[in-house]
């Protein structure tokens, strides 16, 4: 719904007038008898009247520089204002049309789409109207947009029966007993963790905070335990940090077989100058019962690139040649492949890959219907 405007000008007494009040330097007063429905509109449009402001702002300006065009920039330097601020709320105004402005959403979030095409913000804002997406969501899915070239993520995304929106633990609750061939996640660490490069401007993840990270992981695994079958195999990520919590709870459920390490292709940010720069992530592999692994035995050391930059789905999303290989070297063909955590679906995807089962499950909605785009598009590079 577009930004609305109902003014109209009481030039004989000065102000504006909308919704049955006039509104003046310092004072607001009624014009004749404004009805209840018009002083609750003008409460309403009161209320919210900083996300209207700044389109206001930036379509005088706008109305400046048209209409002055030389001049302009020497009358803005007059007001005295800061020129960046007024130059971001004109170029925001001039972006994004007056017919896109949703009201349910803030200046900023419409400030995130302004670079897209007027059919990108459309489907963008629209999205994020109906789902309530915070600033960080919009500016996520317009940089997927912009980097991908693909079209944002659609309302009616194809339904997956392998992809699973809500908790993990009230999901696996109600899957058969010992029907997973295997288990492979990567939950959140319990750090709060959101990516150092703000070229990937992800929200912050659900359920990283230390103690609800290791709640739901451990309620997950006391599932995972009765859903397995007999001589399965469970592969957690996890990283240096939080190795000692996180494995103390896979202990707790599964027999802790040994620590994998995976190696990168380049290491990540940090205080690269005060300690050492971070290539490699751990993976905690653990049994139920005894299995052995398919093929020929390995090191425990797993060189594998990481994803790149610009191909990044989710703010830890791991490469999908290294869970086809994990899940090559403990499942077989048609076997089913679980994922409590999956984030924006890697798992899956691998799983697919490899011929096998998935289920998939995300508690944020945001993730899961990337996963569920992601899983329906064939051309979907990985």
């Amino acid at each position: 719904m577009a930004q609305h405007s109902v003014f109209s000008v009481a030039e004989e007494q000065g102000g504006l007038v909308y919704s049955g009040f006039r509104l003046q330097a310092r004072s607001l007063v009624p014009v004749g008898r404004p009805t209840r429905e018009q002083w609750s509109d003008c409460l309403d449009y009161l209320m919210h009247l900083e996300q209207h402001l700044h389109f206001w702002i930036g379509d005088l300006l706008a109305y400046g520089e048209r209409r002055w065009g030389t001049t302009y920039a020497d009358m803005v330097e007059e007001t005295g204002y800061d020129p960046g601020t007024l130059r971001n709320l004109r170029w925001v105004a001039t972006r994004v049309d007056v017919a896109q402005r949703r009201e349910n959403l803030t200046f900023a979030h419409h400030q995130e789409v302004a670079r897209l095409s007027p059919a990108q913000q459309e489907a963008v804002l629209a999205l994020a109207a109906a789902q309530g997406w915070s600033r960080d969501g919009v500016r996520k899915e317009a940089y997927r947009v912009t980097e991908s070239g693909r079209p944002p993520v659609s309302q009616a995304a194809t339904p997956d029966p392998g992809l699973c929106h809500g908790d993990c633990r009230d999901v696996l609750a109600q899957l058969p007993d010992e029907s997973i061939d295997l288990l492979l996640t990567d939950p959140p660490y319990g750090m709060n963790y959101v990516s150092p490069k703000r070229i990937l401007p992800f929200p912050q993840m659900v359920n990283d905070d230390g103690d609800t990270a290791v709640a739901v992981l451990d309620g997950a695994l006391a599932l995972a335990a009765q859903k397995l079958k007999p001589d399965s195999h469970v592969y957690v990520f996890s990283s240096w940090k939080t190795y000692r919590q996180m494995a103390a709870i896979v202990r707790k459920h599964f027999e802790l077989g040994n620590v994998l390490v995976w190696v990168k292709n380049n290491w990540g940010v940090g205080d690269l100058e005060g300690g050492y720069g971070e290539q490699q992530e751990l993976i905690l592999f653990a049994h139920k019962g005894r299995r052995p692994l398919n093929g020929d035995a390995e090191s425990n050391v797993l060189p594998f690139n990481r994803v790149g930059t610009n191909q990044m789905q989710h703010p830890t999303q791991k490469p999908v040649a290294l869970l086809e290989y994990l899940i090559g070297k403990s499942s077989g063909e048609g076997g089913l492949v679980v994922d409590p955590f999956m984030g924006s679906g890697s798992t899956c995807v691998a799983a697919r890959n490899a011929q096998r089962r998935y289920i998939g499950i995300e508690i944020d909605r945001q993730w899961y219907e990337q996963a569920l785009q992601r899983l329906a598009d064939p051309t979907w590079e990985d």
